[in-house]
Order: C-alpha cells, then structure tokens, then sequence
C-alpha cells in the first residue's frame, strides 16, 4: 500500500493528533485479512463519524434553546 501521508507530522495532524495503523502489516499477517481489514476500516470510520456528530448535535441544541 502507498503511504496516504508524506510523513508523520502530516498523519497526525489529519487524525486528530493519533497515528494512523499500518494496516498493510495487517494484510501481510495471514493472507484472508483483507476482510478483518476492510471492518477494521469501517468501524474506525464509522466511529469517527459518530464521534462528530454527536459533537455537532450537542454543540447545536443548546444554540437553538436559546435564541427565541
């Protein structure tokens, strides 16, 4: 796999200060993983996604309780 970013500083600044895995290291462990990584994908982005929302839901129900 290409490295998505051109170097650590760069990684970590995209996600939010933590180190992307190397899951090409994943897909190298035992030759049927890609399944276990395309999940493994999945839930970080879903949790991500989740993770935002919430924050915009509780950042923009308080707002709207108080303007009239």
């Amino acid at each position: 796999f290409p490295q998505p970013y051109p170097n650590e500083q760069a990684a970590r600044f995209a996600n939010g200060g933590a180190y992307p895995p190397d899951l090409s290291l994943i897909t190298k462990r035992q030759g049927t993983m890609a399944r276990t990584t395309c999940l493994l994908f999945l839930l970080v982005t879903m949790t991500h996604l989740l993770v935002f929302r919430f924050v915009r839901v509780c950042i923009t129900i308080p707002t709207s309780l108080v303007v009239p």
